[in-house]
């Protein structure tokens, strides 16, 4: 089976009976991407599922060069390990 994990651990956590009548925003974060799933009373609308180019990797990469840039004089004290 494939699909998005968010969605397979909502309904995990849910239950069948409280899955097919809940509402509900589900964003997965992934290492390069972000997924917005809208789901409507158990039924997921494929057609308003987004995609944004935004995960963890590049908002640690970002936080990485904002200190860096903010905290030069402290730039030794900054790499991939301590931040």
């Amino acid at each position: 089976m494939i699909g998005v994990d968010a969605l397979f651990a909502t309904f995990n956590e849910l239950g069948s009976e409280k899955y097919s009548t809940e509402t509900s925003l589900i964003i997965s974060i992934g290492h390069t991407c972000c997924h917005v799933i809208p789901m409507l009373k158990g039924k997921v609308i494929f057609e308003e599922i987004k995609r944004v180019n935004v995960g963890s990797f590049s908002s640690f990469e970002n936080l990485y060069k904002q200190l860096n840039l903010k905290h030069s004089h402290h730039k030794h004290y900054l790499d991939y390990i301590t931040v």
